[in-house]
């Protein structure tokens, strides 16, 4: 014959199951709170709440987009302190409900119950606490090293570059076609040779000049 499930044993382990969950989510807000008020202090930007916008107007915009980056900076911080104001609102909310779900599963535990599951539950967030607190810092650290970094203007953003169609009517200057070089060179050979007269080709009669310049001959 199978036992009889006891309905407050039921009851007993649900409770505890949604403290256990709401402690757990209540102390990744407390802990996501005090990153973002360290990044506050610090002035550092986490990477996912850090707004970026490039501005292009023309060879030289650096001082441009300098005001920009700290304009989008300011903003940036203000996020990050809505952001942590209400996970500190979370937290509270959370607390109120863990306090009345506590309270009922005292009345079905006892004194001595509650408290062994009191101890329980601050081990199991303890355990994940300070794994997620060394990511943090972690973190934190690599922005604060960041943000003290001065960032220099590229040569993408200082010069404009030309164009791919500029480049290629500059290359086809220079590289001409060798049969038309070749060609050109021939033409050229064959206007600077020029045809010496036949002299003793028949049919050609000689000039006055030859005539004058040739002796008689002896009879």
């Amino acid at each position: 014959m199978a036992s009889r499930i006891d309905p407050q044993q039921i009851q007993k382990k649900q409770l505890q199951k949604r403290i256990e969950n709401l402690a757990e989510k209540q102390m990744k807000s407390s802990l996501h709170a005090r990153f973002l008020q360290n990044c506050i202090e610090s002035e550092c930007v986490p990477d996912g709440m850090l707004l970026k916008k490039k501005i292009y107007v023309g060879k030289d915009f650096s001082d441009l987009q300098k005001s920009v980056d700290n304009l989008l900076k300011k903003v940036s911080l203000d996020i990050c302190e809505r952001v942590k104001s209400a996970h500190q609102q979370k937290v509270r909310q959370i607390g109120v409900e863990i306090e009345s779900l506590r309270d009922t599963l005292k009345d079905k535990s006892g004194d001595e119950g509650i408290t062994e599951f009191d101890l329980s539950v601050f081990e199991r967030t303890e355990a994940k606490k300070n794994s997620i607190l060394d990511k943090q810092n972690r973190k934190l650290k690599s922005l604060q090293n960041k943000s003290r970094t001065p960032t220099t203007p590229t040569p993408e953003n200082s010069t404009v570059k030309p164009r791919p169609k500029q480049k290629k009517k500059q290359n086809k200057k220079q590289n001409q076609n060798p049969k038309q070089s070749k060609q050109m060179n021939t033409s050229a050979g064959k206007q600077e040779k020029t045809k010496e007269p036949d002299m003793n080709k028949p049919g050609k009669k000689p000039s006055k000049a030859q005539n004058a310049n040739q002796t008689p001959q002896e009879e």
